[in-house]
């Protein structure tokens, strides 16, 4: 019988104890192969792909963007010299299914705060998860479920009123932006709860392993979830 997985409350003080978590979260998957982060070019570089790589002792690396990141290419040969390792970046949309049919399947995939700005999330998880072997790791700030009447909620903030998105705003790291006149996935679009993600990977045939969530650094509206799926398999 598979255990169930394992839960923890956090209390996380500023930018440095939420990259560690987000460090944390793929290392006990062990020893593997391959690492994908989908994203994970903006700010960092790609800091998350190759310290999670050099991690779990991994032999190829990728990171799949559609912004070049210049520092990451530096990044990325001075990895491969220190670590033998393979790393490569492919400048890509992920929204794109075509995209998926050339990529092959990785033992580790990461999704770090990549979700909200998918129109087509669900379709993304679905193509993510079949090009994974062993782990899909997502950290990403959530609403917070008791905010709606039920479970496995998920709106589409870009269009709400200006007052409520103000409101929704304070305590999180939302951007203020210009009134859209159209859906722009350069934006937050989606308040996605962490429910919403445990349902949507359930239905994709995955299970979670380690469900870590700290509730109060974000405000009263938002919580930060740190979240770790493997392949569902026989109880």
């Amino acid at each position: 019988m598979r255990r169930p997985y394992r839960f923890e409350t956090l209390k996380l003080r500023g930018f440095a104890q939420l990259a560690a978590q987000k460090l944390l979260l793929p290392l006990e998957v062990g020893q593997v192969d391959s690492v994908r982060d989908y994203g994970g070019g903006y700010r960092v570089a790609g800091r998350y792909l190759l310290e999670t790589a050099a991690a779990l002792k991994a032999g190829y690396a990728q990171l799949i963007d559609g912004t070049p990141s210049p520092a990451f290419d530096v990044k990325a040969r001075a990895f491969a010299r220190k670590h033998g390792a393979r790393v490569s970046y492919l400048r890509a949309d992920f929204r794109d299914k075509e995209l998926y049919a050339r990529l092959p399947a990785a033992d580790v995939s990461l999704l770090y705060e990549v979700l909200l700005h998918q129109d087509n999330a669900v379709e993304v998880l679905r193509n993510v998860t079949r090009r994974t072997r062993r782990a899909v790791c997502v950290a990403q700030p959530c609403l917070k479920d008791e905010l709606f009447p039920l479970p496995a909620a998920a709106v589409n903030l870009q269009f709400y009123p200006a007052a409520l998105k103000a409101k929704l705003r304070k305590g999180v790291f939302w951007p203020r932006e210009r009134t859209p006149e159209r859906f722009d996935t350069a934006r937050w679009m989606w308040g996605q709860t962490t429910s919403w993600l445990l349902s949507v990977f359930w239905g994709l045939g995955w299970e979670p392993e380690r469900v870590a969530i700290d509730r109060r650094s974000f405000g009263k509206y938002w919580e930060y979830s740190f979240l770790r799926f493997r392949r569902r398999g026989p109880r």
